[in-house]
């Protein structure tokens, strides 16, 4: 049973050194359209990969204890406050209903409007 606790964690941490390297993550939310490129593909610096849309939404995630997960529920409203930025309404897009074991704390998803100035 041990030799299988090691090889799952093992395997996790492949996947996660796999993900560093091939998945996309960019400080921006949108919907991916109009892919150019295929799987295989050779592409070079400044290559356009795809095209995003719908950039005046916005995904926030964060975390709450227990007490506050069970006074929040899907479709409530939030106001995300970014310092001297202007605050964003939005509401709950997704609650997790299992614990994150690592933050012990239970995930929270947003999705927000973003007003063109």
């Amino acid at each position: 049973m041990e030799d299988l606790e090691l090889e799952v964690k093992n395997k996790a941490k492949e996947i996660r050194i796999l993900e560093e390297q091939y998945v996309v993550k960019a400080p921006f939310s949108g919907t991916i359209t109009d892919v150019s490129v295929t799987e295989g593909d050779h592409v070079m610096a400044g290559t356009q990969l795809f095209v995003l849309s719908e950039t005046d939404k916005l995904t926030a995630e964060f975390f709450v204890s227990m007490k506050e997960a069970f006074l929040i529920k899907d479709g409530d409203g939030v106001t995300l406050e970014l310092g001297s930025l202007p605050e964003l309404k939005g509401r709950v897009a997704q609650k997790s209903t299992i614990m994150d074991d690592t933050r012990k704390a239970y995930r929270i998803r947003q999705n927000s409007a973003i007003s063109k100035p």
